[in-house]
């Protein structure tokens, strides 16, 4: 049988694409999986049958620019599989995401750089490199790969504040009707969570939304990862404390922004979308790519009202805007 291989994108620490790597190697799974992002979690390189490439998939960057971003990214798909010998991509996992809000006209040429970046431009060249890798291969999209692009909420529902935000994730939603229209791929699943307790939810409300430093933030992320669970998601003040003094910040100067933080967390749990477990909805979606019979094409969205995760299948058909 063809030896199927699983690319996925966004693996940083903390992150739900390196949670689904992780979960998927506690089912045993035994495809090869290719994680590709510009860091990775460290704890990724302990697990069986997982290929890291360290790239940035942001081709709008100034350098090396977009035609040689391109060429170096076929160029890392290619060494990936000459490394692990697979016979061809059987799913993409495109989890790779950047988050932004307030109003447009505040935004910064760097913010929007980053984010179309990302959200756009970067993912629509590595499904197209691994399209590309795939027909070189002689391996059939159109009968093999399974496409997951983790998408949000905001894909369906525009809000304000969330612009740009907002139309890359419709970009995703459209790119995943678009290629099942076509036939290019075996099926295509739009996942459509709402907010994920992950590193850019607390980054957004931390950072973005309540001005908190963040330096703050990454020297818990990248120094005392023993607190970060008990600050970001605890909110445990004892915590935060013993941070504040291993970063040498102003415990008074943060302590404000902490409440702050803790007032919004709380506000968002008791939303009916709630705030998703990011392991919990991480071991659902391994389900989800690997179970083709029960989960077919279409949109899945996930919110945790209540705390529990719930989730309802869109068929695109409900979705496609029409003349």
């Amino acid at each position: 049988m063809p030896r199927r291989a699983v690319l996925i994108s966004g693996t940083a620490a903390r992150s739900l694409g390196s949670l689904w790597i992780r979960a998927y190697a506690r089912r045993a799974g035994d495809a090869p999986v290719v994680a590709i992002d510009r860091e990775h979690d460290p704890a990724l390189r302990d697990l069986r049958n997982v290929s890291t490439i360290a790239f940035d998939l942001n081709p709008l960057n100034p350098s090396p620019g977009f035609v040689p971003f391109v060429e170096q990214l076929h160029a890392a798909l290619a060494s990936a599989h000459a490394s692990v010998g697979f016979d061809g991509l059987s799913t993409f996992i495109s989890a790779a995401g950047v988050y932004d809000s307030g109003p447009l006209v505040d935004s910064t040429v760097e913010g929007r750089r980053r984010l179309l970046g990302v959200n756009v431009c970067g993912k629509l060249e590595l499904l197209v490199a691994a399209l590309a890798l795939n027909q070189r291969l002689g391996f059939d999209s159109a009968s093999e790969l399974s496409f997951l692009e983790i998408g949000s909420l905001r894909g369906l529902q525009a809000s304000p504040g969330r612009a740009a935000y907002a139309a890359s994730k419709a970009f995703g939603l459209d790119l995943c009707i678009s290629l099942e229209q076509e036939g290019a791929v075996k099926r295509t699943l739009y996942v459509a969570p709402g907010p994920i307790d992950t590193h850019m939810l607390h980054r957004n409300y931390w950072v973005t939304k309540e001005g908190g430093p963040v330096e703050f933030l990454q020297h818990v992320r990248t120094q005392r990862a023993d607190l970060y669970r008990d600050i970001f998601i605890r909110c445990d003040p004892a915590a935060f404390a013993e941070a504040a003094a291993s970063a040498q910040m102003s415990r008074d100067v943060l302590a404000p922004i902490f409440e702050r933080y803790k007032a919004r967390r709380t506000a968002q749990l008791t939303d009916p979308r709630g705030i998703l477990d990011a392991a919990e909805l991480a071991e659902h979606l391994v389900d989800i790519a690997a179970d083709e019979a029960a989960y077919s094409s279409g949109v899945y969205v996930f919110t945790a009202p209540g705390g529990r995760m719930r989730m309802e299948k869109l068929a695109y058909s409900d979705l496609v805007r029409r003349d």
